[in-house]
């Protein structure tokens, strides 16, 4: 087992106040630090990017091969993934970045893809990245999912590939006997103050697939 030490917060009836609290960040920061994922956390109003890279598929700024070798790891149009950089053939000239769904009002806004001029470094390569805001007046532990489409959706574009975006305080970690480590909360769990009930549970996932699927809301 671990030894699990609840996060209390200051005020147990509003455990979620200190992100809204902080001051926005002036410049945008990039999510990339030598490491690329499906889920990034933000803890601060600010605007961010990240770049459009499959999964964890860069570790340490160099290509982490395990991350999408084997079978199991398609793209959207079924092909299996060979690289850890979304092909920019796959985007047409109405590509689009748009939030598909969030469990806070407004938590992720000004959501943009940037142009074939537009790029950052990873691992050597020049790619695309997404670019979006988390305003100061709307954080609020909770989370979003951000959606690239190959073409604009409004005419029948398809999802290429998605991101969860995160608001949370930063997850602590926990090591098991066994060396295993886990956060102190689950993926998407708003809290890790155990009172919560379902704002502990976090997100849910289909068997074999990493759409991400909002938790239960309270009634």
């Amino acid at each position: 087992g671990a030894n699990f030490t609840p996060i209390v917060p200051e005020d147990p009836w509003n455990p979620f106040g200190p992100l809204a609290n902080r001051t926005e960040n002036s410049t945008v920061e990039s999510l990339y630090k030598n490491n690329t994922a499906n889920c990034y956390v933000v803890n601060n109003a600010g605007t961010y990017t990240f770049p459009l890279v499959y999964g964890n598929a860069i570790k340490g700024n160099k290509v982490n091969p395990s991350a999408y070798n084997g079978d199991i790891f398609v793209d959207h149009k079924g092909t299996k993934i060979s690289s850890p950089f979304i092909p920019g053939s796959y985007l047409t000239s109405t590509a689009k970045a748009v939030v598909l769904w969030s469990d806070a009002p407004q938590l992720v806004t000004e959501v943009s893809l940037s142009s074939t001029s537009q790029m950052m470094t990873v691992a050597g390569q020049n790619v695309r990245y997404i670019k979006f805001r988390v305003p100061k007046e709307n954080i609020t532990p909770g989370n979003a999912v951000i959606a690239l489409y190959d073409k604009d959706p409004s005419k029948g574009g398809t999802i290429v590939w998605s991101w969860h975006i995160w608001a949370t305080e930063m997850p602590k970690e926990h090591t098991y006997y066994s060396g295993d480590i886990v956060l102190d909360r689950n993926l998407g769990a708003i809290t890790s103050y155990y009172q919560e009930g379902v704002e502990v549970e976090g997100l849910y996932y289909q068997w074999e697939k990493k759409i991400h699927i909002p938790r239960i809301q309270p009634v």
